[in-house]
């Protein structure tokens, strides 16, 4: 028997409150299958393949959009699916998804058949990773979400230590973990 396995990517810098939001209703409408939080960690750009996915991609992997490093992001996403997803989900580390070398790695670490997690919030971003997985042979689940908060107002926040507004978008697990980095 064949395991279809979910898979909601993202960076979670950090993981807020609108990545909860999406697990949560994935949970409420599939309480019994698999679902990946899978941290998606940059690659030399010499290992990517360029086109228009790669192109918007970058943007999104400059460093200072990625503050926490893979440790963090781990800590902060294991804390929460221990905490709140009462054994519905596993947490994992992938590479950036790319066609070529790292798209075999993803294959290699998450046998198909991949159902990959797509917010669907309108944004001209969250359609071209939904085509790309769908151009890579896989299915994808569009999630609606009226965005709340953002990483990047998250980010600012922390970077003028405005702690208490930042933590306030955050689940708790996180907000401790945002804490303890300071």
């Amino acid at each position: 028997m064949t395991i279809q396995t979910y898979i909601y990517p993202g960076r979670f810098q950090p993981f807020h409150a609108d990545h909860l939001n999406i697990v949560q209703q994935f949970i409420i409408k599939h309480p019994t299958s698999h679902l990946v939080l899978a941290a998606v960690r940059g690659v030399p750009e010499s290992e990517l393949i360029a086109d228009e996915y790669q192109a918007l991609s970058s943007e999104h992997f400059r460093p200072e959009r990625n503050p926490f490093g893979a440790v963090t992001t781990l800590r902060m996403l294991e804390a929460v699916a221990r905490a709140r997803l009462d054994g519905h989900a596993v947490v994992t580390l992938i590479p950036r998804p790319s066609r070529g070398r790292t798209w075999q790695v993803i294959c290699s670490l998450l046998p198909g058949p991949r159902t990959w997690i797509v917010p669907d919030r309108g944004e001209p971003w969250d359609n071209t990773k939904a085509q790309f997985f769908a151009a890579m042979g896989d299915a994808v689940l569009r999630m609606t979400l009226r965005r709340s908060i953002s990483g990047r107002t998250i980010r600012d926040l922390l970077s003028r230590d405005e702690y208490d507004k930042a933590l306030a978008t955050v689940p708790a697990e996180v907000a401790t973990i945002l804490e303890s980095v300071r």
